[in-house]
Order: C-alpha cells, then structure tokens, then sequence
C-alpha cells in the first residue's frame, strides 16, 4: 500500500502498491524518486530495493543490498547518494554502512558505525549523518549521537539523547533535529512520547532539550 498526503488540501490519496510486502525498511528519496531499501515480512529479510517514480506511479526493482537481508536500519539521502547504516538480519546486528548511487545502479561500502544498531534513526546535517540512539547488539537502547563524515569517510561522536531510545522518528527543520517517540529501555520496552531537539549550529551540538 502506498498512500500520498496532499498538504495543500489536507488530503490522503492512494497510489500503486509496491511489487511485494515489507516493513521496516530504508527509506530515502533522489532526484524526485523514492527508494525502499531491505526490510522484512514473515520472517524473510530482504536485500531487494525498489525505486518509484511519483508522476507515472510506478516502482522498479534496482540492485540489490550488499550482503544478507536486513530490516531495521537506517539510511538518508547526502546529495545524490543514499547512505544506508546497520540494522538486523534476524539472527545479528550490523554496524556496516553502504552508500548507493541511484545514476549508476552501484553500491559501496564505506567505514562503518562505531557500534552495531538496530531501530536507531539519522538525520542529515551539513552534508554530514547523525546516527540517532537505536538498540545495540546487546539488547541495550542507546542514546549516543555519532557523525559521519562522507568526504573524509570518517566517525566520530556528537552528542547524547537525553532521554536514550530506539525506534523514534526523527525530522529536521529550521536549524535543529527534533526526535520523537519511540522505546526506553524496561520491562517490554515502553513506548514514549518525549520530543527533544537538538539546535544545531554547523557539526556542534548548541543545545539539547525536552520539549
């Protein structure tokens, strides 16, 4: 099922399902496209990506992910290139990273993330990624902020949730990042409705607080 939200009306139209069922897949767009990375359904992982194009409403299938079907990652769009970090394969927890350009059809892989992640989430900032809280391969939910740096294809640490968790939603706008819902770490793993943003200024951390 894919389903378009017209901001200007307010309203909801349905679309051309994808070629097959998945969750918690990537998601990213380029050049007006939509790319659905991995994901799962049933038990299966996928290593399959789909690419649609909005103004002929149609999806086609593209290289596949490097190395075995994962869910559970997280990936966004620098410039023209897609970078897709961690996430699981139903038995591991990955810490790789792969960069996808949609004009060539070719993956590559890249330094990976200092640590496993499953659920965590990325945001775009100055052309570089933040890798948002997410469960590490322990079954501990983080709130660590680590930067990648595509140019210097390098890692380093930025900051730390507030209130650590995996599986929030993260949307960047007017300068800062605001992250929002997801798990803590306790019992069956509660869902939150803590909001925090973090005010960017450059690659530096300004300020992090509750909303």
């Amino acid at each position: 099922m894919v389903e378009v939200y017209d901001t200007n009306s307010g309203t909801w139209i349905s679309k051309g399902p994808m070629p097959g069922v998945r969750s918690e897949a990537v998601c990213a767009t380029v050049g007006g496209k939509i790319y659905i990375i991995g994901g799962s359904s049933g038990g299966s992982y996928f290593s399959s990506v789909l690419e649609y194009d909005p103004p002929t409403d149609t999806w086609i299938q593209k290289a596949d992910f490097p190395g075995p079907g994962v869910a559970r990652g997280a990936g966004a769009a620098i410039g023209s290139r897609i970078v897709v970090t961690g996430g699981d394969t139903g038995t591991a927890f990955l810490n790789s990273v792969s960069v996808y350009d949609p004009n060539t059809d070719i993956w590559a892989s890249v330094s990976p993330m200092p640590t496993s992640l499953s659920r965590h989430a990325v945001a775009v900032v100055d052309g570089t990624l933040l890798a948002i809280g997410g469960q590490d391969s322990i079954g501990n939910i983080t709130g660590a902020i680590n930067q990648y740096f595509p140019t210097q294809d390098k890692w380093g640490p930025y900051s730390q949730l507030p209130s650590p968790r995996d599986a929030a939603s993260v949307a960047t706008l007017g300068g800062s990042v605001y992250v929002c819902g997801g798990r803590m770490m306790g019992g069956a793993f509660p869902s939150v409705d803590i909001v925090e943003r973090l005010t960017l200024k450059k690659t530096e951390l300004a300020v992090m607080e509750k909303q």
